[in-house]
């Protein structure tokens, strides 16, 4: 274990593991905003472009239909009817129609961003060009000369029938281009999950180590001291406390209890050497008491000794007398 972990105060490392794992949930968190970001911008890229360009080229397509409905109406109208009144109100409508077209076309050109160099588009613009020009002597014609704008009307929908062959070409091309924009946004989603689920996994991994280590950083030094606590209770003073020296709390108990064990060990020594000095004066009062009983004994003897020899000294007296 590294020694700043050692330093470190029961708290902190408690809070180690927590604050990894809130962290590795921010990183998450903000990756995965980060992903959706990403995927909302693939997504309004393809809306503003494959898509667009697809409802561009249907949109057209409607119109250049409308124009070619509105003007074989007109040209039935006028082939088959003499209302004037009612000729110049479908013409009317044709060539609104026609406008309508011109438009649609100008709003394809926009929506797509190759346009300008796309052979395709340079076609569409040829052929709308001259079908609108064709479909406006139609109608010119179509109050006046039937035959005549009978005639013009097989040139314009020969023109309609190549803006329409290059519309359905247009919308394949839209339709691949769409798919395959799909396909490549789903793969760059896949691999966004992907990356998001190894992250997480890591994390994961990262976490349980860090609060193995973590645990073990602080369960070690306990599980190492309470051997050492039982034997200095067994009444054995020669304990080993290997966290001396760390500055964290357990370190704290280690110095406080080698401090213990070093003023009790003094204060048994000095027990020690009270209980000697103890033994010592005791053995000298013994053996005085032995001298003092031997003179006892010896002055008890010689007085003894000293009653006969006076009882002897009182006998010879009385047979002298």
């Amino acid at each position: 274990m590294l020694s700043w972990f050692s330093n470190l105060k029961l708290r902190n490392k408690i809070f180690i593991a927590p604050a990894m794992m809130i962290l590795v949930l921010i990183g998450v968190g903000a990756f995965a905003l980060a992903d959706q970001a990403v995927s909302q911008a693939n997504v309004n890229s393809l809306i503003v472009g494959p898509v667009r360009q697809a409802e561009t080229v249907a949109e057209f397509s409607n119109a250049a239909w409308t124009s070619q409905v509105h003007l074989y109406r007109l040209m039935a109208t006028a082939a088959n009817e003499t209302d004037q009144k009612k000729i110049l109100s479908l013409a009317k409508i044709a060539t609104n129609s026609l406008g309508g077209l011109a438009e649609k076309l100008k709003a394809l050109l926009d929506a797509a961003p190759d346009s300008a160099g796309n052979k395709d588009f340079a076609q569409l613009q040829t052929s709308v060009g001259q079908y609108i020009k064709q479909a406006r002597n139609v109608i010119d014609m179509a109050d006046g000369d039937a035959g005549t704008a009978l005639t013009l009307m097989m040139g314009a929908t020969r023109s309609f029938t190549a803006i329409e062959k290059i519309t359905d070409d247009l919308n394949e091309t839209s339709k691949e281009l769409r798919d395959r924009q799909i396909a490549l946004n789903d793969r760059r989603h896949d691999e966004q999950n992907t990356l998001l689920i190894v992250i997480l996994s890591i994390s994961v991994v990262a976490g349980l180590a860090v609060s193995l280590l973590v645990g073990r950083g602080i369960s070690k030094p306990i599980a190492d001291l309470v051997p050492e606590l039982r034997k200095l209770a067994g009444g054995d003073f020669n304990i080993a406390l290997s966290a001396l020296g760390r500055k964290d709390e357990i370190g704290q108990i280690s110095a406080a209890l080698e401090m213990v064990v070093d003023r009790v060990g003094a204060t048994i020594g000095d027990i020690k050497v009270s209980a000697s000095e103890v033994s010592s004066a005791s053995a000298e009062i013994s053996t005085s008491t032995t001298d003092l009983s031997q003179r006892t004994e010896e002055q008890a003897a010689s007085l003894e000794e000293t009653s006969a020899s006076m009882e002897q000294i009182a006998g010879t007296v009385r047979k002298n007398a």
